[in-house]
């Protein structure tokens, strides 16, 4: 995901994912992890991550949807910096980027 061209996934990381049937024995896709999108839209999240392992699990040959209760949104401790980093001191702002882009790397790494 940190290779897509949806920023949702690029800032998503999953730590555990697990099939399970609900209680009408559909399959379901469970995920946990941490997005740090600021959008915080979890349907769009499962929409963006229903898409992305369509191609993976296409061998079930049945539909599941795609849980992400367990991935909740939290603030881009990138953006927190910046914003720290930017705050005015002694009536002067700095001038300069600390960072640009912030997304998980293929190890899960901010």
């Amino acid at each position: 995901m940190s290779r897509s061209d949806e920023a949702i996934l690029r800032e998503t990381r999953l730590d555990r994912r697990r099939m399970i049937y609900d209680r009408e024995l559909r399959l379901v896709l469970v995920l946990e992890g941490v997005c740090i999108n600021d959008r915080k839209d979890p349907v769009e999240l499962a929409k963006q991550l229903h898409t992305a392992t369509s191609t993976t699990l296409r061998d079930l040959g049945r539909p599941y949807r795609v849980e992400v209760m367990k991935v909740p949104f939290k603030l881009n401790p990138v953006l927190a910096l910046q914003q720290l980093a930017n705050r005015k001191v002694d009536d002067r702002y700095p001038d300069g980027l600390l960072f640009h882009n912030a997304r998980y790397d293929v190890n899960g790494t901010c």
